[in-house]
């Protein structure tokens, strides 16, 4: 393992020396023993019980999510939209719907555009990415007040495994970014190929938040998600608007957070936080929720004890949902949906698992996840997408991008 010293820490904004790729096999390194079926935990610190287990609290009272109706889910379905090599985030400008930007494992953002992959990307880093383990090119965003502010934000680990926040100027036909325009704004040392997290999104507070994963190994025996001098293991905050943005810390206990999202309508903030070898979990914050929320990893996994070494459970943020090896191994956490093609499926978080296949619909942080029939077969669900009119896409990472619709 790598010293603290070598882990920790900002690295100066400036060049890359070589950026992105592509993280994917998102814990399979997770993957071992089997556990029992889904629990959902509603986000409060469950008791101890005798045998050394945890019992959930209630759930949140507050439906944010759940104006659809109650009752089964829509029946759904996939359209096929593009198939592109190792798609792994999908994204358009504000309040398009077209074209779409998907974010290549190569370092490559492809454009589709009424319903053609151009050849040209909107952005290549492939000859300056480590495509190793998970690293590599792992979300772009949008300036929220696009095309105003002509600016996009990418994800991605450096050559030397530096998780790096990038800013580029879109040129004026929203095709490419402009060469030369790159601004580094923040490194941070991660040599491991492993927990690199990588989803941009910016919040209902203007402010861009980037999820990073633990450091990598298994266990974070080093402890930095907990680690209030460490950016690992976090969910971090830039203000854009200043000229070198710091990074603050708005949550900590992250183990890998390789999917989170805003729900656009309430603003309440969503997270799928990948597993150690027993719990997957979705994590869930109400809007407005003040900076500081703890989840826990790594002295617990979900609401399981993995190595507490004296951090009590009192003040620490459960999972809304948990599962465990018998549903998947690698939790793909999504949107909720707030489009106008799919009406029942108003209010729906969306999630997967990027090992099993499976895909769930979750009306509101205390109900209980309806497994979702798409009619296809998802090989490696990797990620979800959103367009700007808040319809839902899924990817493959085997190399189909898929529009989610009624059928």
């Amino acid at each position: 393992m790598a010293s603290r010293r070598q882990r920790r820490g900002i690295g100066r904004p400036g060049a890359l020396s070589a950026p992105i790729a592509a993280c994917l096999a998102i814990a399979l390194i997770t993957l071992t023993a089997a556990c029992g079926s889904g629990t959902y935990s509603g986000g409060g610190a469950p008791t101890a019980t005798a045998g050394g287990g945890a019992q959930p609290t209630d759930p949140p009272s507050r439906p944010s999510t759940g104006d659809g109706p109650d009752g089964p889910l829509p029946q759904l379905g996939l359209e096929l939209v593009g198939e592109l090599e190792q798609p792994v985030f999908l994204t358009t400008a504000p309040s398009r719907t077209d074209p779409l930007y998907v974010v290549e494992k190569n370092g490559r953002v492809r454009v589709i555009r009424n319903g053609r992959t151009l050849t040209a990307p909107f952005l290549d880093l492939s000859d300056s990415i480590s495509d190793e383990g998970e690293r590599g090119l792992l979300s772009v965003v949008f300036d929220p007040r696009f095309p105003e502010v002509d600016r996009v934000y990418a994800y991605s680990t450096a050559a030397d495994g530096a998780l790096t926040i990038d800013r580029f100027q879109v040129a004026a036909d929203e095709l490419s970014v402009l060469p030369g325009s790159r601004q580094t704004l923040l490194s941070i040392p991660h040599p491991l190929t492993n927990h690199n997290g990588g989803q941009l999104a910016f919040g209902p507070d203007g402010l861009l938040y980037a999820g990073t994963g633990d450091g990598g190994g298994a266990g974070d025996p080093e402890r930095d998600a907990l680690d209030p001098d460490s950016l690992l293991g976090k969910l971090l905050t830039l203000d854009v608007e200043q000229s070198r943005p710091q990074p603050s810390i708005y949550a900590l206990g992250l183990r890998n957070p390789w999917r989170f999202s805003f729900d656009r309508q309430t603003g309440d903030l969503w997270i799928g936080d990948v597993g150690q070898n027993e719990r997957e979990e979705i994590d869930f914050l109400p809007a407005g929720t003040p900076a500081g929320a703890d989840f826990g990893w790594p002295a617990y996994e979900g609401t399981l004890d993995y190595e507490p070494r004296g951090l009590a459970r009192d003040g620490l943020v459960f999972p809304v949902f948990e599962y465990g090896r018998d549903q998947g191994g690698s939790v793909t956490g999504g949107y909720v949906y707030r489009g106008t093609a799919i009406r029942d499926l108003l209010g729906t978080y969306l999630f997967a698992d990027f090992l099993s296949g499976r895909v769930w619909g979750m009306r509101g942080p205390g109900t209980a996840p309806q497994e979702v029939d798409l009619d296809i077969d998802v090989v490696s669900p990797v990620s979800f997408g959103e367009d700007g009119a808040g319809e839902l896409y899924l990817l493959s990472f085997a190399g189909p991008v898929y529009r989610i619709v009624a059928r």
